[in-house]
């Protein structure tokens, strides 16, 4: 195992608050519910030492890797992880340019919301076809969102019960709008994607996933087919470093 992958599951278990025990080169760590209680208030450090935590651990010194993973406590409001409830933008002039961007924060600290927000703001993000891939599909922000198909931006940030949304679009024209949701990442092929309108494609909760060859092909052979990634995730250092945060243009926290 990595030394990335054994961060990402202590980060895991402390955001999801989870005690569990993880084998790392031969070594058994106890994620204990002590252990957690002490760092569930901190926020991730964003200065990762791996090299240190992986000399630590093989010399069975696990315990004192802790603070190169955790930092001080977050501020009064916080979420264990270290993303704000009110998720603010790093850089909200790029985001409207935004080729490839990543969202990081803890459940419930308002992802969703989010992006949900720019993708209903009119003007803000530029596209034709939506690719919507999430393991819960019935969450109402992405039922919302098939509304785009019928309504203009600004109609649908209005809409707020979805059981009004196949009633209320029955008589409005289709927009340019075509918006895809899938929980099959499978579906999600590049070479099937139409160059010839403008693509934005949603990853959502899958950071805990073991493969992420769909997600990586799209981040790194997007943009040939002129499409747009966001990629949200509860870890910022779970993850790909090298061909997903690497290929990001834009960072929101």
């Amino acid at each position: 195992m990595k030394p990335e992958i054994l961060v990402m599951k202590i980060i895991e278990a402390v955001e999801t608050d989870s005690p569990t025990v993880i084998t790392f080169n031969g070594k058994k760590i106890n994620i204990t519910k002590k252990l957690i209680d002490k760092y569930k208030y901190c926020k991730v450090r964003d200065d990762i030492d791996l090299e240190r935590i992986d000399t630590n651990v093989k010399k069975g010194g696990f315990i004192f890797s802790l603070p190169l993973i955790f930092a001080g406590l977050t501020a009064v409001g916080a979420i264990a992880g270290g993303a704000a409830a009110g998720v603010r933008t790093a850089n909200e002039d790029k985001a409207a340019k935004v080729t490839a961007a990543e969202e990081r924060g803890s459940s419930g600290s308002g992802k969703t919301h989010l992006t949900f927000n720019m993708l209903t703001t009119p003007n803000l993000l530029d596209f034709e076809s939506l690719y919507i891939y999430t393991t819960i599909p019935e969450q109402s922000y992405y039922q919302f969102l098939k509304a785009l198909e019928y309504l203009p931006k600004k109609d649908v940030q209005e809409v707020e019960i979805k059981d009004i949304i196949d009633n209320y679009i029955e008589a409005k024209n289709p927009t340019d709008i075509k918006v895809f949701l899938t929980k099959n990442v499978n579906d999600l092929d590049l070479s099937n994607i139409d160059s010839n309108r403008k693509n934005l494609i949603l990853f959502d909760n899958c950071v805990a996933q073991r493969n992420q060859a769909v997600q990586q092909e799209f981040f790194t052979k997007g943009r040939h087919h002129n499409c747009h990634c966001i990629y949200q995730s509860q870890s910022f250092y779970g993850m790909d470093s090298m061909l997903i945060r690497k290929n990001a243009n834009c960072f929101l926290f």
